[in-house]
């Protein structure tokens, strides 16, 4: 209830940003000030309060997130009480709101929630929104119940995300931050930031406080004049941390806990505002005075090494957990790579990070036939003709895309707060639709290719597939008018016939009306008891088509037969062709994904009811198959809800 009324009683995001256009054309942005502190107080937060717990802020276009994450562990491995703010959430709202480094209990978020909002219903009075009168947003509503737990919760420091750029930010009521830092920087959210690196710069740098310190990362030189510029006006000493090299994580024989090339950047930073902490507290001494009249240009910026490192901040780096970012879940012939990757930037992050990752386990199964298999969703304002080509280098055995929902079906369709979320069936059929539509369109995946025979980027698929052999030698057997594709490996027939029926699975006139089937693995014992109906069950599923009636122990070929010609197999939830097919729920997805091998996420599933097409060769015939799981934090957190149900407890 609480996460309902959330959504459904506060100020509208289409209005929220209404006002933003109109205050920022009058040139009166610093109502948003205004508007943030009202919604404070109205929240039952004094200004003393707020004084009264130190706040380490965060803002940056990429990696802002985990940045927060490594200095919350760092801080936690130091024995301080933390409370991390971050956005947006992976399945959870409360995992927004964190305390020593766990979503705050279910229990906590009601009593905090409805403190809070009974609290804004009871002081509304007649104002424009930007005088802070209304009912705040969504994200104000949040930040300020945030501010309410912390406070209430007597956590020793607050890390505080930034939710979008920084001077306008919902975040940016802190008037007196410990140290403000600020990730790497790149052109997003034009629409309301800007057009230009340096106006994003302008926006990330508004955080930037009177006296207070500022740590950013190497940047492109014009964001970083930005950013000198602001901290010259507010005297505001600035450094530039530097990457935590790879001879220090050898040195100290550790690995980082969230994964991938670009976190020792994010881990550099944390580092720096841990010990720009521990100078505020009075732990150390400060290595650099406020020198900031005399930094002439950006090269004159000081520059932050790590140096050594303690014991608690290794702790802190190699413990850090970032649900959903560069994560690994492993299962018995399953592997699962989740990042919510959905800029180009990052998506090339990702595609590296997962090709590593995947060779490197692919090492370690020995003579296992394994498959990839790509899950993806991207978000309506994201351009998947600028994502999917780059995912395409990856050659994956096979492709899904589905809507953003984990299921319809108890136990999971119960928990996860996206089931508030207004989701419109034609809206996202088009999204997916179009997504699937690019990925065809693209150079052929590996799994047609295979289709037809021909060596996929030289040999890599076919030594990964087949790890025994240097590929299968395709022998084309003939399939009514259709021809098809059997390893010479396979016991081959020179003739099979389907009484003149064609078979292809891409053909509109498909025997089975081309709707899918139900996903199943025929009886191994089939061809020994009855040669003919083997023949044309193995076919049918080969090309797309099963027969959920159908018993081997009861019932002829010529009974088969008529069900093919006769019956339809049809369902609302699944769209089919060339191995990528779509559908309206994670679940779904899932299992086509896994082919069933994970068993605790198909028992989920109602099966007969739920029918889902046959996947590509490869993917039916591995002996373990990696699933990459990226496009967006939407659809991460959904997937997320069906392996990790239980993640938040």
């Amino acid at each position: 209830e609480a996460t309902k009324c959330l959504r459904t009683h506060t100020t509208d995001l289409a209005e929220m940003r209404a006002m933003m256009t109109r205050l920022e054309k009058e040139g009166k942005l610093d109502m948003l000030f205004v508007m943030m502190n009202t919604f404070l107080r109205r929240g039952g937060i004094q200004d003393h309060e707020l004084e009264k717990v130190p706040v380490i802020h965060i803002a940056g276009t990429k990696g802002k997130g985990s940045t927060s994450a490594f200095t919350e562990s760092i801080l936690r491995h130091h024995g301080y009480r933390t409370g991390l703010f971050t956005s947006p959430h992976m399945y959870q709202i409360r995992e927004r709101i964190c305390i020593n480094g766990r979503p705050i209990s279910k229990q906590k978020f009601c009593h905090y929630f409805w403190d809070v909002f009974r609290k804004f219903e009871d002081s509304v009075f007649e104002s424009s929104l930007e005088e802070g009168g209304q009912m705040p947003g969504f994200f104000d509503l949040l930040t300020v119940m945030a501010m309410r737990v912390f406070i209430s919760e007597n956590v020793d420091v607050i890390i505080l995300e930034v939710g979008k750029g920084g001077y306008t930010d919902r975040t940016n009521f802190v008037r007196n931050p410990v140290v403000c830092g600020i990730t790497s920087l790149a052109l997003e959210h034009t629409e309301s930031l800007g057009s230009t690196i340096e106006k994003i710069a302008w926006h990330k740098a508004g955080i930037i406080k009177t006296g207070r310190p500022v740590v950013t990362l190497p940047q492109d030189p014009r964001a970083l004049q930005v950013i000198l510029d602001i901290a010259k006006q507010k005297a505001a000493p600035v450094y530039i941390a530097m990457p935590l090299p790879q001879s220090i994580l050898d040195e100290y024989c550790f690995t980082l806990g969230i994964r991938g090339p670009v976190q020792v950047q994010n881990a550099g930073l944390a580092i720096q505002l841990f010990r720009a902490w521990e100078t505020w507290k009075g732990v150390t001494k400060p290595e650099l005075v406020n020198g900031i009249t005399k930094i002439s240009c950006v090269e004159d910026i000081p520059r932050l090494h790590c140096g050594s490192l303690e014991v608690n901040v290794i702790k802190g780096l190699s413990s850090c957990l970032l649900h959903g970012r560069t994560e690994i879940i492993r299962r018995d012939n399953v592997t699962y790579y989740l990042d919510f990757a959905h800029t180009q930037e990052s998506m090339e992050h990702c595609t590296a990070w997962f090709e590593k990752s995947a060779n490197a386990e692919a090492a370690t199964l020995s003579g296992k036939k394994i498959a990839r298999v790509l899950q993806f969703y991207c978000l309506s304002v994201k351009d998947p003709q600028k994502l999917l080509p780059i995912l395409k280098s990856v050659n994956f055995d096979g492709a899904t895309f589905c809507w953003c929902k984990a299921s319809d079906e108890e136990p999971l369709g119960q928990h996860s707060d996206q089931r508030y979320a207004k989701v419109a069936a034609d809206v996202e059929n088009a999204l997916v639709g179009k997504m699937k539509s690019v990925w065809e369109s693209l150079p052929n995946t590996s799994q047609d290719l295979y289709k037809h025979g021909e060596p996929v980027n030289g040999q890599e698929h076919f030594k990964r597939y087949y790890p025994h052999t240097n590929g299968p030698t395709p022998a084309r057997l003939k399939l009514g008018s259709q021809e098809r594709l059997n390893s010479s490996n396979e016991n081959e027939t020179d003739h099979i016939s389907t009484n003149g029926y064609d078979s292809h699975p891409n053909d509109t006139n498909l025997l089975a009306n081309g709707d899918g089937v139900h996903i199943a693995d025929m009886d191994s014992g089939t061809a020994e008891q009855n040669p003919a109906e083997f023949n044309i069950i193995s076919l049918a599923s080969e090309h797309g088509i099963y027969f959920p009636n159908f018993d081997t122990a009861t019932q002829s070929a010529t009974d088969h037969k008529h069900s093919l010609t006769n019956g339809k197999i049809s369902h609302n939830h699944v769209t089919d062709s060339h191995g990528s097919p779509t559908f309206d729920c994670a679940l779904q997805a899932l299992v086509w994904a896994t082919q069933g091998k994970d068993h605790s996420v198909a028992s989920f599933m109602k099966a007969p009811q739920e029918l889902l097409p046959v996947a590509p060769l490869p993917m039916r015939e591995a002996d373990h198959i990696q699933v990459l799981v990226t496009g967006s934090s939407k659809l991460v957190g959904v997937v997320l809800s069906v392996l990790l149900p239980d993640m938040n407890d």
